[in-house]
């Protein structure tokens, strides 16, 4: 019963977020080309301190994930008998875990990036 108003706020914030990494997907490629081909010394002193200010990032919404799940299993047990906030934590647990699965698995693609741009400098 409560799961929408869970899944629904979370996906609205999810597409906002997508719809702005989409958008800046294009220009940061170009960039970043433009960077790699004529002046790479700017991937160590731009690049380079973006991924790592974003490798931070993951840290933190990673909690933030964590928290929400967390939240959802309290939830769960302390409200065991109330349908509508049983919904509420299963969607919070779920959507938790899925958006901590997603970003782990993006903080190990920047790893691997950030390694590349560190390698460079070598």
């Amino acid at each position: 019963k409560g799961m929408a108003f869970t899944f629904l706020p979370i996906a609205l914030f999810l597409l906002a977020i997508c719809v702005g990494v989409i958008m800046r997907t294009s220009g940061d490629i170009e960039r970043v080309t433009t960077f790699y081909q004529e002046q790479s010394e700017q991937l160590q002193t731009e690049e380079l301190v973006r991924m790592e200010k974003v490798m931070k990032t993951f840290t933190i919404i990673k909690t933030v994930e964590l928290v929400l799940v967390a939240i959802g299993v309290v939830l769960l047990f302390v409200f065991w008998r109330n349908d509508l906030v049983q919904g509420v934590a299963i969607g919070l647990v779920i959507m938790g875990v899925i958006m901590y699965l997603f970003d782990y698995f993006a903080e190990a693609r920047g790893e691997v990036y950030v390694d590349f741009l560190r390698s460079l400098s070598s």
